[in-house]
């Protein structure tokens, strides 16, 4: 995942509805809950391939890359 939105990928990791959503205070670490199957995740958050897209591609895009994957551009 490099925040780019046309590199995505699906993963189920709760079957039903997620109930909560939570960040550790340090803003590494994603936990979610289930609804009827009671499961709790943790994911790591790893923000180096979307801060190396944005130092990589500054000069091709300008300050404010993402408005490009936008229909449209900025005024999309």
């Amino acid at each position: 995942m490099d925040g780019n939105p046309n590199s995505t990928m699906g993963l189920i990791a709760h079957p039903g509805e997620i109930t909560d959503i939570s960040t550790s205070s340090d803003g590494k670490y994603l936990m979610t809950s289930g609804g009827n199957d009671f499961s709790v995740n943790i994911w790591e958050i790893q923000t180096e391939s979307l801060e190396k897209l944005l130092i990589d591609d500054k000069e091709a895009m300008g300050d404010d890359p993402f408005p490009q994957f936008l229909e449209g551009g900025s005024d999309g």
